[in-house]
């Protein structure tokens, strides 16, 4: 199987995005423009769930916006990478993250994500740089705080 690299701005493709080493997850994500930590800050296993509820609708509205789709991987377990992004245009202070869901050696899901008070999370294609505070793409943002998606995607403290 070939390993495609696609250029930034290209949507991905669960067909053809391998995931299965930390040098392919981050090749991958610099396809998109991304400057990401060597290694992930986080590795969390996690599991799609069998009936999906309004918040992981929202998520895979957000992943099939940009490629991929979770609904056939519902029961699926997998692992969440979390890598830290050093180049977010118009963020100084606020830590940001590349979010690379891998199931079966294959980059399922992916997501950037803020985790300052009152974060944002949106696809991978990196936006504009502008004046403006408020962080929204073409491509995709979901409407949910970014404690609500991390909770649905394995990081819930409940």
């Amino acid at each position: 199987m070939l390993l495609i690299s696609l250029p930034t701005g290209v949507k991905a493709s669960k067909d053809a995005v391998k995931g299965e080493t930390n040098e392919e997850r981050i090749e991958y994500l610099q396809t998109f423009g991304w400057q990401v930590s060597n290694d992930p800050v986080e590795v969390v296993n996690i599991t799609i769930p069998e009936e999906f509820d309004a918040t992981y609708n929202e998520y895979n509205a957000l992943q099939i916006s940009q490629g991929f789709d979770l609904s056939s991987y519902k029961g699926d377990s997998g692992t969440r990478y979390t890598y830290t992004i050093s180049n977010y245009p118009n963020e100084t202070s606020a830590q940001v993250l590349a979010n690379v869901i891998v199931i079966n050696d294959q980059i399922v899901a992916a997501d950037v994500s803020s985790v300052s008070a009152g974060g944002f999370m949106h696809t991978l294609q990196m936006p504009e740089k502008s004046n403006s505070e408020a962080v929204d793409t073409e491509s995709g943002s979901t409407g949910l705080t970014k404690d609500e998606m991390l909770d649905s995607l394995g990081n819930s403290s409940k």
